[in-house]
Formats: C-alpha cells, sequence, structure tokens
C-alpha cells in the first residue's frame, strides 16, 4: 500500500531589501520559486507592507515583507526552509504552521 503525504497549510513571511519594492514582480516570483521547489501550492500571496527594521541586518534600514499562505507535506517545508535559507535574495524569513487561513487574504 502507498501512503499519500498529507497536505498541511503554512503561513510565511518572507523580508526583503528595500531595492525589491523596484521590481515586485521579481520579488513575487522569487517566494513563488522557494514554493514550488517544495512542492507546495500557494493559497494566498501578497505584498503586506515595507517598512523600517528594529535594527540592520544586511546592511538594510527597510524591508519589504511578503505574507503567503500554501499547502505542503511535512518533506516539502523542510525543502521549502531549506530553498529559503540558501537564497541569497531574503534578509529572513519565518515559515509556522497556519490552523487556518483568514478569510480577507
Amino acid at each position: 500500500m502507498t501512503e499519500t503525504a498529507t497536505m498541511n497549510t503554512y503561513e510565511g513571511m518572507f523580508l526583503f531589501p528595500q531595492i525589491a519594492s523596484s521590481d515586485l514582480k521579481a520579488a513575487q516570483e522569487h517566494v513563488e520559486y522557494l514554493i514550488g521547489r517544495g512542492e507546495g501550492e500557494i493559497i494566498s500571496l501578497a505584498k503586506w507592507d515595507e517598512r523600517r527594521l528594529a535594527y540592520e541586518i544586511k546592511g538594510n534600514r527597510r524591508g519589504l515583507y511578503f505574507l503567503t499562505y500554501f499547502k505542503a507535506t511535512g518533506d516539502g517545508a523542510i525543502e521549502i526552509e531549506r530553498q529559503v535559507n540558501l537564497s541569497e535574495q531574503l534578509l529572513r524569513a519565518m515559515i509556522l504552521k497556519a490552523d487556518l487561513v483568514p478569510a480577507d487574504v
């Protein structure tokens, strides 16, 4: 018997340098690429905000945030985390398992 992997819902916050705001499409495509590497299915992906950072990260004082909700298997989420850690375009990222997706996304 083959076991099918359970798809879980995840919330991801991706932080790009402020310079990414000049090419939002490229930043969005990079997030899609990272999630695709883990065979994830994007539910929602949107630019969240551009803000001043509490402290300098890699020489950046401001950052551009993207908020996403996606579905992936446990192994897929591990691969997405690995790809995020290897990405040189991101300043920071955080991926959490989500219980539910807010209705307003």
